[in-house]
């Protein structure tokens, strides 16, 4: 009986020839050829410019997906070699278990492994480690290459803004040289930060006049610009000549072709100063590393990682600021309610049937202490928002009634002034317990 066969090829990088699968899939009709087999057309299968250290391909991953399922289409899977389907030893050896247990065979051509033999899980072994060390031994040999680019002032790769990679011959790599028309924005960039501009603000400025961004890399959608590139450029030590090569490193997620970023010790960095690459001057870069050493301080932030409070992201001035001066409460800004209007109320913290504690919020006028609603009242005349005119109110007798018309009096100010704004806001104290 004719094996029914799927075929998959794959090459690494975009530098190499698209040809290579072409090449591949050839390979694999010859032996097909050879040995009587056929080569399903519907079920020739590609990955290309992925690596195959990682799993997470789409071609391999259809092509397991259909081999694994209850009726495959094809009862054995054709490859040039092994490493075209994985460069690490445990999954290649993961596949080939897989593709056993289901009944599909494996074969590599090149290699003349054929899951149906023997010895065939020990080769798979064996080239899985030689793959596997070919890939740590490439990583070295390119990382030694970048460092004599580096030792000899020429660029290591990448787009930087506000420069331009220019070879130098044949061979013999490309040096950077100042794009003024880019540098120019770089310049702006760095005095609308030393103004104190935000990312933010400096992002909008510079979409709204449409200035020309950085291009996004390929297969990415971009054309504005965005604060964490902002903030990179910011940090660049380039601008003022100062270059810095082996900063990092990336480091592939196991079973992925995802990689992370990890920061490498200072003392691997390699450091080197050309001033013909200086875009600002050392001044305003240190104004701009100054301003932003002082930012944790000013926020907060320092102390604890996570996101900010909410009195410092609130758009309200005095949130998390203001307290009462008989309790301690916080004087807390909440929003909605459907209509223009200032209220103030009271939550006490009570005790529910399961122990835990829970608030109940309510305008409990009469509860309140009179300061509070004095305390309220007071800065809300010197904010200029109420006026004065119900002040007698608030010095009234301290019976309940009093209270009551003391706290309408306040609330009414609070209620006109909220009906001039046009705010739909409601103002509530709370009381902790």
């Amino acid at each position: 009986m004719t094996l029914r066969c799927a075929a998959y090829a794959r090459y690494s990088s975009d530098l190499q020839s698209p040809s290579s699968i072409d090449d591949q899939v050839r390979k694999c009709r010859q032996y097909a050829e050879l040995h009587g087999l056929q080569i399903l057309e519907d079920h020739i299968y590609a990955d290309e410019a992925l690596s195959g250290v990682g799993s997470d391909r789409p071609a391999v991953k259809r092509i397991l997906e259909l081999a694994l399922s209850r009726t495959p289409p094809f009862t054995a899977i054709l490859v040039d070699d092994t490493s075209r389907l994985s460069r690490t030893t445990e999954d290649a050896l993961t596949i080939f278990k897989r593709l056993n247990f289901a009944g599909v065979q494996l074969i590599a051509v090149s290699q003349g492994i054929d899951s149906d033999h023997e010895q065939s899980e020990m080769l798979v072994t064996v080239h899985g480690l030689v793959d596997s060390l070919y890939v740590r031994e490439l990583a070295k040999k390119i990382h030694r290459g970048m460092e004599g680019l580096a030792l000899r002032g020429l660029h290591t790769g990448g787009r930087i803004f506000g420069y331009d990679a220019i070879s130098t011959g044949e061979g013999a790599g490309k040096k950077l040289v100042v794009n003024q028309t880019e540098a120019t924005i770089v310049k702006r960039i760095f005095e609308l930060s030393a103004g104190g501009h935000s990312l933010k603000a400096i992002t909008k400025t510079l979409n709204a006049e449409r200035v020309s961004a950085p291009r996004p890399r390929e297969g990415r959608i971009g054309g504005e610009w965005c604060p964490t590139a902002i903030r990179e450029m910011l940090r660049n030590e380039l601008y003022i000549g100062n270059v810095v090569w082996n900063r990092s490193k990336f480091v592939k997620v196991p079973g992925t072709n995802k990689r992370q970023r990890r920061m490498r010790p200072e003392s691997e960095w390699l450091r080197s100063t050309n001033l013909d690459l200086s875009i600002i001057s050392q001044d305003l870069w240190k104004v701009v590393r100054t301003r932003f050493a002082a930012l944790p301080a000013i926020w907060g932030y320092q102390k604890r990682p996570g996101l900010l409070s909410r009195a410092m992201t609130s758009p309200y001035l005095f949130s998390g600021l203001l307290k009462c001066g008989n309790c301690g409460a916080n004087l807390i800004i909440a929003t909605g309610g459907g209509s223009a209007r200032l209220e103030i109320g009271f939550s006490d913290q009570e005790a529910g049937a399961s122990g835990t504690r829970k608030a109940t919020r309510g305008r409990q006028q009469s509860s309140l202490p009179r300061s509070a609603y004095r305390d309220v009242y007071r800065l809300c005349v010197s904010l200029g928002v109420a006026s004065a005119q119900p002040t007698q109110a608030v010095h009234s007798n301290h019976d309940s009634e009093s209270s009551s018309q003391t706290s309408c009096s306040v609330l009414r100010a609070l209620s006109d002034a909220g009906d001039r704004t046009g705010g739909s806001t409601t103002v509530c104290l709370f009381r902790e317990t």
